[in-house]
């Protein structure tokens, strides 16, 4: 069941960014909370006691870290849309004021919850809480480091590397967000939406640009 809601999520996130990469990118950091807290359990705070029900924080991890995906990309779309033409610097500072303070906020309050829990008299309860505490304050410390950089060097990089190599036709060059509604559509609705795509790619074309001079005229 662990490797069916992980294949469900990386889907879900490969329709939502049209990016194989990013996907993969995605899987990968919803996992690495995981170890980061079993490190912090283990080695920093050398408790010996790790009961089986503290597996079950892989759900809770898989669950927070997938919807903290989805909260930041779509706060990238939007902070692209707002500002086409900002840079990436810009773009990544508001994308961690909007969806960090927001992600922030659910996290602090699940942890508090999951904390509350080691005052019980119970043992495998006390650590269950403790542990999984470590891993939703884990999940927002990686999510918010990881999917803004990884959104960033996307855009940065590899979207124009699979553009010069590939034509255009490399699933890493589809738009970050809303890619395969794009790939779907036909061929009017992709001249309608072509300026979200090249948002995503890093600019507008020429045309679409407000200061592009009047169509027919030379803009030398």
């Amino acid at each position: 069941m662990r490797k069916v809601g992980i294949l469900i999520i990386f889907g879900m996130v490969l329709l939502y960014s049209g990016s194989f990469l990013f996907a993969l990118v995605s899987a990968l950091l919803l996992l690495a909370p995981l170890c980061l807290a079993y490190a912090i359990y283990t080695l920093l705070l050398r408790i010996p006691l790790f009961p089986a029900l503290n597996l079950t924080s892989l759900f809770i991890c898989i669950g927070i870290g997938a919807d903290d995906i989805f909260v930041f990309l779509e706060a990238t779309d939007r902070a692209i849309r707002n500002a086409p033409y900002a840079s990436i610097t810009t773009i990544t500072e508001r994308v961690l004021r909007d969806a960090g303070a927001a992600t922030l906020v659910t996290s602090v309050t699940t942890a508090g919850a999951f904390l509350a829990c080691a005052t019980s008299p119970i043992t495998s309860i006390k650590c269950f809480g403790l542990f999984c505490a470590l891993v939703v304050s884990c999940d927002w410390l990686l999510m918010v480091t990881g999917v803004p950089a990884a959104v960033a060097l996307y855009r940065q990089y590899i979207a124009h590397c699979s553009r010069a190599f590939c034509g255009g036709r490399c699933p890493l060059n589809a738009p970050l967000v809303g890619g395969v509604f794009l790939r779907r559509a036909g061929p009017g609705a992709c001249a309608v939406r072509a300026p979200r795509s090249n948002h995503h790619l890093g600019g507008l074309p020429r045309s679409h640009r407000p200061d592009a001079p009047p169509h027919g005229e030379d803009s030398g």
